[in-house]
Parts: C-alpha cells; structure tokens; sequence
C-alpha cells in the first residue's frame, strides 16, 4: 500500500508538459499483493474523445492533468472497494448454546443409577441426538436467525455440548430447533459433517438417520444383558420421528446481540423424560426400540419435552 501512495504522488507531480505518450506506468512498481506484474504502456491510455461520438461535443486529445485525474479516481475506487466492512464486522456478535444433560435433577454420570415413574433403575452410558435448524426467534418482530443447520450431541464428547456462532445484531425472546434430520437429507446419502455416516447415526438410504439414541442398562430389561437400546428414527408418513423444540426465555429475560457483547444460552436436558414425557415407557415391557413405528413415535413425544431453560449469561 505505501508503494501505491507513493507511485500516486509521484504521478502527481510530473511536469503539465508531458503528454500522456510520454507517460508509462510502471505496475510492477506497486505491491498488488501477489497480483502478477505487467507493465502497461501508454498505447493502454493513449485515450481521444475524437473515437468516439460525444454527442457534438468537442474533441480533444486527453492532457497528462486529465490522466493523472483518471489515475486518481480510479485509485480512490480501487482503495473503496477493496476496503473491509468494517460496519458489518462489528455488528457481528457471538452467540454461544450451553447443553447440561442431567437425570432426575443431577448431572448424568457414567453408570449412574436413576429411576424412572415406572420405578425402573436404570443406567446410562450412551446418549446422542441430532438437532436441525437451531435458530433465534422474535415472536413480535418475526425475525428468525439460524444459528447452524444441524448440530450432533453426544453425551461421549463434551465439546459436542456446546454450539458457538457469531450473528448479526438483534433481539429475541425464544430459541428454537427440530430434533431429528428431514426427509430430504435423509434419503440423499452418505454425507458429510454432523450427518456423517461415521457418527454412527445413520441406518439406510431407505430408513434414514437415527434421530436420537440412549442406551444403557436396566435391571428391569429383558433383553441380553439387561440392555436398553433405543435407536429412534423414521421420517415417512405415518413414522415421522421428528419434532420441534421451542424453548421461550423469561419474560423479563431477553437476549441482546449488541456490539462486542456475547451471550451464552443454558438448557438442561432431562433425560428421565424419556421415559415419562408424554407417554410413560416401562423398560420391562419394552427394554428395545430399533425400528420406526408406533413405539418409535412416543418416544419421539417424550423426547421433545427433554429441554428445558436454565440461564442466560451476558459478557
């Protein structure tokens, strides 16, 4: 940038005597940050109104002080247009999703044991869930920013519990998601990211992702070993596994992005209401569900009452 400014000035203060076929710009005299060098002879400039049909106008043969105008202007284009936004960079602000899986009220931990309504212990030692357009809601402005398109949790990797992402200024009164993957991306195969094949999340192109997963062990199971699995998935008519999520903040509680600030939203997941949402699952009578259908569906109810606000933390 300094060799342009000082190739600018130096332009500006050659003799008015020159004409513009004794100029010639030497680019190779400027850093164009790597751009490849070409020296550019005056034939490049050799301009004359008298090519080209003005209306009338009279014609006239471009002088070095019209020239070094051009020069100029198209300078202070070059220098705009190249110019960050800094506007828009500063009016980007993080936002950042805080997940606390718990059970019964505590913190889940590896082999614990809790009981569900049913008077069920059980333990948990796997827990996954797909979440789909996590997004920031105004019920009054209608506005809606999505925060990311699908996000995989995973009870095994702490760093998974935690969505970060920076936005655009505004305020909003509710967050909101789908658990589950959609038809579309369901049946468009091996992909990439979150919904890679590799997450142990997918079963067929025919059959899909599986939306959500816990498995454990109960001494109330039937099955060998005493497992639970629960492998939740479907998304045809009739099958579909997918719900929404809408989570309100507080009344009195907004969250602002404003300007060089950051907020960090918590949600508890209750993972006792997996078996006691909207429909009471009793692991002796059903310790396994690995196929879409009707059992498949209640837990899909039960699992969307999982979510619940903790706090909201500014910075």
């Amino acid at each position: 940038m300094e060799k342009f400014v000082a190739f600018i000035l130096r332009l500006l203060n050659c003799p008015t005597q020159h004409h513009t076929k004794d100029l010639s710009l030497a680019i190779s005299d400027i850093d164009w940050a790597g751009a490849p060098t070409k020296k550019l002879t005056t034939n490049t400039f050799q301009l004359s109104t008298s090519d080209n049909n003005w209306a009338g106008a009279p014609t006239k043969k471009l002088s070095t002080f019209d020239f070094r105008l051009m020069t100029v202007a198209l300078s202070l284009l070059l220098l705009t247009s190249c110019r960050k936004d800094e506007s828009l960079e500063s009016s980007q602000n993080l936002v950042a999703i805080r997940f606390h899986i718990l059970c019964n009220g505590e913190k889940l931990a590896p082999n614990g044991q809790y009981m569900n309504k049913s008077g069920e212990l059980f333990s948990v030692n796997a827990f996954k869930m797909y979440l789909g357009a996590i997004r920031l809601q105004n019920t009054i402005t209608q506005q809606s920013t999505t925060i990311q398109q699908y996000h995989l949790l995973n009870y095994a990797d702490s760093s998974s519990l935690l969505v970060n992402e920076t936005l655009a200024v505004g305020t909003y009164n509710q967050l909101a998601f789908t658990i589950g993957v959609d038809s579309l991306h369901s049946v468009s195969g091996s992909q990439t990211g979150a919904l890679d094949p590799l997450n142990g999340m997918f079963w067929t192109w025919n059959t899909g992702y599986i939306n959500a997963k816990l498995e454990g062990i109960s001494p109330s199971s039937t099955a060998i070993g005493k497992a639970i699995t629960y492998h939740i998935g479907g998304f045809k008519y009739g099958e579909n596994t997918q719900r929404t999520v809408t989570i309100p903040f507080p009344p009195d509680l907004l969250l602002n992005l404003a300007d060089g600030i950051s907020n960090e939203i918590n949600l508890d997941i209750h993972l006792e209401q997996w078996f006691q949402g909207n429909h009471i699952i009793s692991i002796a009578t059903t310790p396994t569900v690995t196929t879409p259908g009707a059992f498949a569906m209640q837990l899909a109810d039960n699992y969307a009452t999982l979510f619940s606000f903790n706090k909201m933390i500014t910075r």
